[in-house]
């Protein structure tokens, strides 16, 4: 990241960090005391609703209670009886229905109520099917005289275009002969809901609903006994019975989220108060739009300062950019100068001083350049001396490598021509006419005997001064004895492949060597057939030591013969000329040059011989 951009950062962090923690402070604590609000807002309302709705319930238990046992109810004949549930009737305008039954559930005298069309006076109508519905939803026969019990919510007859929830009020009374009679009122619940629904707002919805859940004060448009959610029944449920209990919790209904307040007026009804909680969140949305308003504002403010900051010192750090950039492309006597007294002329001071440093730095390497190509001249001088000498040691070698090979190769015919040429003299010297022959034959053996001078000459050249000691160069040992099976590989259609690396001479007899080799590839071509392959390489190995490597690919040795392949005249060939001494020649010559020989096969897969010799070195042999 660039100057520039580091100083908008530290500009932005510094300024607007500070702003960012005031307004997640602020948010956080004005979402709560809202959210405080709320909870207790709905906690009132709450409370005073089920204190309001408990007090209705009271009131209206107690009067049906006390207007039913205040008659004389064994005194009165049928039409008594009738004219008294009438009274009963008028004494409360939410009743439907008010029936009287008898212990065997038939009724004493016909039900009172109003059906529909007729004229209500403000009570809800009823029927027959009403009243039968009103029935099987009271509590018959669980009550002692005096006792009023309420029945289970049940749906009446529409009235008015809105379909009514009644609930069945049992109060129990003395009848004829010390029988029990029981007055039956359908009450009608909607004095209570409508208490219930002018507490609720467009914000706040209120519902009221029986010990199971179900809804008796539905809101426009709903379904009446409609079953509250689940996890409001389980709060109800698991709640404590007393009256007044409340217990504050949130649930998710679809797609919507609800703050909610629980409350039991009575131990058959559950009263809830809930919220949106979008309502509770949106002021906290208000704020946080306005602190990330006035973050943003912080940021461009911020942002622009950060630039005008940055762009005065991009442009005094572009002046010491420039006089680097000098300094590198060699002009050592540009400086900066210092036009303010700050942290940056400070480091143009420092720039100017390391410009000086640098200026005689290049002056002391300048002399330090001159006096050392002295020193390399002088040394390539002797390193050319050096080498000249070399060469002619090289010169020296090859030379007595020359008079060896042909001082080798020339000292068998010679001598046999030397003999011939002798043996020829004297024949003829004792002939009469053949004096002029054997006069020539004469000349012919002593320039043979100069000749044989002469090798002997050469072959003192190659000698080595150390008694019993001769440096055998392995490159001319390792290709000689190849060339040698050259002709019978080819016949067999078999590859030999030589490779001598970076190898020191080693110690030793080269004819002895080079015998140990050839028995070792003789042995190797007569396991090979057409298409295998014979390789030779030599290359030093360890502290004083040349290591020679013949592999082939042929048919190898089974592994319980290996302990036994230097063992005189044993062999896995199969040919009757094959005389089995190889191998036990091999491992006796190079003993005798203080060397080692090892071998390794796998049958079918090919054998690999390994032979160590110490490099020419006085005294140098293996332990």
């Amino acid at each position: 990241m660039s100057l520039r951009g580091k100083l908008v950062v530290v500009t932005l962090f510094v300024g607007l960090l500070p702003l960012l923690i005031s307004a997640a402070t602020s948010l956080r604590i004005h979402q709560r005391a809202f959210e405080r609000a709320l909870e207790d807002g709905r906690h009132r309302a709450a409370t005073l609703l089920a204190a309001t709705v408990r007090e209705m319930c009271r009131a209206a238990l107690g009067h049906f209670g006390r207007a039913a046992n205040a008659l004389p109810w064994p005194e009165l004949n049928p039409a008594e009886l009738r004219g008294a549930l009438h009274i009963l009737y008028r004494q409360h305008h939410d009743i439907a229905v008010v029936a009287l039954i008898d212990e065997r559930g038939d009724s004493v005298v016909e039900s009172v109520f109003v059906e529909q069309g007729d004229e209500s006076d403000g009570h809800p109508t009823g029927s027959r099917a009403l009243r039968g519905r009103l029935y099987r939803h009271s509590p018959l026969r669980q009550s002692q005289v005096g006792e009023v019990v309420l029945g289970t919510p049940f749906i009446g007859d529409d009235n008015d275009d809105a379909r009514q929830v009644l609930v069945p009020v049992v109060a129990t009374v003395s009848g004829r002969a010390g029988a029990t009679w029981q007055v039956v009122f359908a009450w009608s619940l909607a004095s209570i809901c409508d208490v219930v629904h002018e507490d609720a707002t467009s914000q706040k919805n209120i519902y009221l609903a029986d010990a199971g859940g179900r809804i008796v004060c539905p809101v426009h448009g709903q379904e009446p006994l409609s079953l509250l959610p689940n996890v409001v029944i389980a709060m109800g449920h698991g709640g404590q019975r007393g009256q007044g209990h409340d217990d504050s919790f949130r649930y998710r209904a679809g797609d919507m989220v609800y703050d909610a307040v629980l409350e039991r007026p009575t131990d058959d009804w559950l009263l809830l108060v809930q919220q949106a909680a979008a309502f509770a969140e949106a002021p906290s949305k208000s704020i946080l739009w306005q602190s990330l308003f006035w973050i943003g504002t912080g940021c461009i403010i911020a942002v622009f300062a950060g630039v005008f900051l940055a762009q005065g010192i991009a442009s005094r750090v572009k002046v010491l950019v420039r006089g680097a950039e000098r300094l590198g492309a060699g002009d050592l006597d540009h400086r900066i100068d210092q036009a303010e007294d700050d942290e940056l002329s400070t480091l143009a001071v420092a720039f100017n001083r390391m410009g000086d440093e640098l200026k005689a730095g290049r002056a002391e390497i300048e002399a330090w350049n001159e006096t050392l190509q002295q020193r390399v001249e002088q040394r390539t001088a002797e390193l050319e001396k050096a080498q000249k000498q070399l060469l002619e040691s090289q010169k020296i070698a090859a030379m007595s490598s020359l008079a060896a090979g042909l001082a080798h190769e020339i000292n068998n015919p010679l001598t046999g021509v030397l003999g011939l040429t002798q043996l020829l003299h004297n024949r003829f010297a004792k002939q009469a006419d053949g004096g002029k022959t054997a006069k020539t034959l004469g000349l012919i053996a002593s320039q043979a005997q100069r000749i044989r001078e002469i090798v002997q000459t050469l072959q003192s050249l190659s000698e080595e001064e150390a008694a019993g000691v001769t440096a055998v160069a392995v490159a001319p040992l390792v290709t000689g004895v190849a060339n040698m099976v050259t002709s019978e590989a080819e016949a067999k259609q078999v590859t030999v492949v030589t490779e001598v690396k970076d190898t020191p001479a080693v110690v030793g007899d080269a004819a002895e060597l080079q015998r140990a080799l050839m028995h070792v590839l003789k042995n190797a071509l007569a396991a090979c057939g057409p298409g295998h392959r014979i390789g030779i390489t030599a290359q030093p190995f360890g502290d004083g030591l040349v290591k020679l490597v013949v592999t082939d690919t042929g048919s190898g040795i089974a592994k319980e013969y290996l302990g036994r392949v230097f063992e005189p005249f044993f062999t896995t060939k199969q040919a009757w000329s094959n005389k089995g001494l190889g191998l036990t020649e091999a491992y006796r010559m190079i003993h005798q040059q203080h060397g080692r020989i090892e071998l390794d096969s796998v049958e079918g897969e090919g054998t690999t011989v390994s032979v160590y010799l110490p490099v020419f070195r006085e005294g140098a042999h293996l332990s």
